[in-house]
């Protein structure tokens, strides 16, 4: 006998594997689960890391793709989906040639290039690539500072180039962009920025002591992908991922003897954020 009770939304998650839990597709699991919406992912590359760093990658042959994302649309398609790591330009176009057949409700594309211990997860033709046949299915793109930069040619050192920097990628047909701020220079505190067509909004709080956790921008992009699943609007939704981050930064534990990973940030209502969190026009 089926069931009456009313299922979560699906959430997608196209990305490589992080065999540590602290990103990739693992991490995204965790965010959607927390996040109260289905779990589903899409593997594309396979890594060999730990808490220390990446020591190996490589990306999955694209019919693996293909054929997945075929089966799920055919019987559970997404509500919403999140592209992290794609590890090859095969991917990218496979990724690309399905969007133009059958686009997907609510993508948010994090443009990963290099892991943040530096390995290379994507070669520059396949970055290109990325941007030019990926970002117009895009609802959101979430560059951080390295990826912006590549992005607009030129350097973003601090939040006020942020701002420029999101406004000048939105006239390339990017419908919007949030330009994470951890690694941006601003002393003391991170500014994340959004750009859309309402125009420029900020959202500034203190920066964490300490090491930056492992796989922040893999959850905030899950987080994110989360929200839109349920139905909330891209600013509320972009709103909410952030507070989730502040406390998932703050209870972040040590499982190796590298950098710290992201704990639970759903302990803290996202609608009620701490007094740390400041959001500008």
């Amino acid at each position: 006998m089926s069931s009456t009770m009313t299922p979560p939304p699906n959430a997608l998650s196209i990305a490589g594997s992080d065999p540590s839990g602290g990103a990739g597709i693992q991490a995204d699991i965790a965010v959607f689960t927390r996040l109260g919406v289905h779990a589903m992912a899409i593997p594309v590359a396979l890594t060999v890391q730990n808490s220390g760093g990446v020591r190996r990658a490589e990306a999955l042959a694209p019919e693996w793709l293909r054929e997945q994302l075929a089966a799920l649309l055919a019987d559970m398609p997404p509500a919403a989906t999140k592209t992290g790591m794609l590890g090859s330009r095969a991917t990218v176009e496979a990724l690309a040639d399905a969007l133009a057949k059958t686009p997907l409700r609510n993508l948010v594309v994090d443009p990963i290039r290099r892991a943040s211990s530096g390995a290379d997860l994507l070669p520059d033709d396949a970055f290109e690539l990325l941007a030019k046949r990926l970002f117009p299915h895009a609802l959101l793109i979430t560059p951080n500072r390295v990826e912006a930069e590549q992005l607009w040619g030129h350097p973003v050192p601090t939040a006020r180039e942020a701002a420029r920097c999101a406004a000048d990628l939105l006239q390339t047909g990017v419908r919007a962009v949030l330009l994470t701020g951890g690694h941006l220079d601003d002393r003391g505190y991170i500014v994340d920025t959004l750009a859309d067509a309402e125009g420029i909004t900020t959202w500034r709080h203190p920066r964490h002591p300490g090491p930056t956790p492992h796989g922040t921008g893999c959850a905030l992009a899950a987080a994110i992908t989360a929200h839109l699943a349920h139905g909330l609007p891209l600013r509320e939704s972009v709103r909410r991922a952030l507070v989730y981050m502040l406390e998932a930064i703050r209870s972040a534990t040590t499982p190796g003897h590298g950098r710290p990973y992201l704990g639970d940030g759903s302990r803290t209502r996202s609608d009620n954020p701490t007094n740390d969190f400041a959001e500008g026009h």
